[in-house]
């Protein structure tokens, strides 16, 4: 037994924090077992955050939450578990964490929240179970809002889900002081603004360049404006310098 030879407990932390990160689930049992604490960390992050960046096994998870492990210990950047199996898309893992009570508005350094990794990666099912699980739709003090992030990379989906969520349609970034639906003219994603108008986004508001979408969208938002295009202009570069 590691506790009867001496051997100190931050050795056995960081045996337990590769074993984590590796997926040795085996190892990861004798150490606990040993005494190390299910929390250990290295200067990254907590073990169970590691693991899931390393994309250790599902069951490596499950044994340190079961062992008492905090599921919103924050890693160096801020972010905890739920983060990290957002953005490595574990399903089965992130709903897991938020089973066991995971913080679904936790902040990170730069106040972005789960809601904002899962709807700039579109995924609409977990956009829907943070939701569900309390998460606030406008993502707090973030300058860019979840439903501003998906917009602007064409989630469909995603934009769906948070608009069914209660996201503020008109909540303006506090960069040039943008709207969902200025990110969604910018973008070409005439689809997702017909969408946003439908649920009662602003056409009028003017963005800090002086933007507004109200002569470009009718007020179905199924159509757009033509828009004659300079040769050798780029659809994309002309939306972003009206």
């Amino acid at each position: 037994d590691a506790r009867e030879r001496g051997r100190p407990g931050a050795v056995l932390d960081t045996a337990l924090v590769a074993a984590a990160r590796d997926g040795r689930e085996a190892a990861l049992r004798l150490l606990l077992d040993a005494g190390a604490s299910p929390d250990a960390r290295d200067y990254y992050g907590q073990a169970i955050s590691r693991a899931i960046a390393y994309h250790a096994p599902p069951a490596i998870v499950a044994t340190l939450l079961a062992a008492g492990a905090s599921p919103d210990a924050a890693s160096v950047n801020g972010r905890t578990a739920l983060f990290s199996a957002l953005e490595g898309g574990a399903e089965e893992t992130t709903q897991r964490l938020v089973s066991a009570g995971a913080n679904v508005n936790h902040a990170d350094t730069n106040q972005m929240r789960p809601l904002h990794v899962a709807a700039e990666q579109g995924r609409a099912g977990d956009v829907r179970m943070l939701l569900a699980a309390g998460a606030d739709p406008d993502g707090g003090e973030h300058f860019r809002t979840p439903l501003l992030l998906a917009t602007e990379r064409g989630h469909e989906a995603a934009v769906e889900a948070l608009l069914a969520g209660g996201a503020d349609t008109d909540r303006t970034s506090s960069y040039l002081g943008r709207t969902p639906l200025h990110a969604a003219f910018e973008g070409g994603h005439d689809a997702i603004a017909a969408r946003l108008i439908r649920a009662g986004a602003s056409r009028t508001i003017r963005d800090e360049r002086g933007l507004s979408v109200d002569g470009l969208y009718d007020r179905t938002g199924e159509n757009a404006m033509p828009l004659v295009l300079p040769a050798g202009t780029a659809d994309g570069e002309i939306r972003c310098t009206i």
